[in-house]
């Protein structure tokens, strides 16, 4: 199974633009870690893809990210814990972000937050399925 070849780790996890800051001595912090916890490997990646995506209409990292160019890096974060990144599933590997985003963050809050999430995450999946690879 899929999920057995994916090491989780801790992560941010709620990476993205407004949780960093750069401080006036040039030192990067990271802020706003309530959601941090552990999470398959690539989850702040696709976090920070994902919230692009569905709150700036920005498709691009996702699009360039099934397109293969960032499979580089994905060799390099999956090797440096002695995983193999498999370029075949890397649609995969957005749906298992989105699975877990879904168990961890979504079910267990309101209706109206889940009612508003599977707007969101359908028009995602739909997008995600028509990219090309």
């Amino acid at each position: 199974m899929i999920f057995n070849d994916i090491p989780t780790i801790n992560q941010h996890g709620d990476l993205w633009l407004y949780n960093i800051m750069l401080g006036k001595n040039g030192e990067i912090y990271f802020i706003d870690w309530e959601h941090s916890g552990c999470y398959f490997l690539f989850y702040d990646l696709f976090w920070w893809m994902q919230n692009e995506a569905l709150y700036s209409d920005n498709f691009s990292y996702l699009e360039i990210y099934i397109m293969g160019k960032y499979d580089f890096h994905f060799k390099e974060i999956f090797g440096a814990l002695s995983y193999n990144f498999n370029e075949k599933l890397r649609k995969d590997y957005v749906y298992i972000f989105i699975l877990e985003l879904l168990h961890k963050r979504i079910l267990n809050n309101t209706e109206v937050i889940k009612n508003t999430a599977n707007v969101l995450y359908s028009k995602l999946f739909l997008k995600i399925e028509q990219m090309k690879c």
